[in-house]
């Protein structure tokens, strides 16, 4: 699995849109099997989003990102766990372990991270509704 992460001095870019570099991790079984430092190119969501792809991506770990970028993303099957924050090595740590569902990783201004998972082995959304679909059917019974 390859895993990027948006990074800036040491942390989890606060805004994807203008991250200039990403981490990239090669996991195996054993955890991390390699990792590497990947420019990309800025104020271009085209060509961002075919880098990523280029690269092998499969989840992107960052902060705030736009919807048009988002959906670039996803249109290339990238798994994206938006609105994280942290030193990189210690939101690396909690991801792998399954713990980025804790409120420390949460940017400021947020809450929740909308179906991004606990870590790399769960589905997004899978299993539950969203706040809309639950509000549905509620107001249904």
């Amino acid at each position: 699995m390859i895993i990027a992460v948006a990074v800036w001095a040491g942390r989890i870019s606060p805004v994807f849109d203008v991250t200039q570099q990403i981490l990239v991790l090669e996991l195996g079984r054993g955890g991390a099997v390699a990792r590497r430092i990947e420019p990309l190119p800025t104020g271009q969501p085209l060509s961002v989003a075919a880098r990523m792809n280029q690269l092998g991506v499969e989840v992107l770990v960052c902060g705030a990102i736009s919807g048009m970028l988002e959906g670039l993303l996803r249109a290339y099957r990238i798994r994206i766990i938006p609105f994280v924050t942290g030193e990189v090595e210690v939101v690396i740590g909690a991801l792998l372990a399954g713990r980025l569902t804790q409120p420390v990783f949460f940017l400021p201004g947020t809450r929740h991270r909308c179906g991004c998972g606990a870590g790399l082995g769960r589905i997004p959304g899978k299993g539950r509704r969203s706040g809309r679909e639950s509000a549905r059917k509620r107001d249904k019974d």
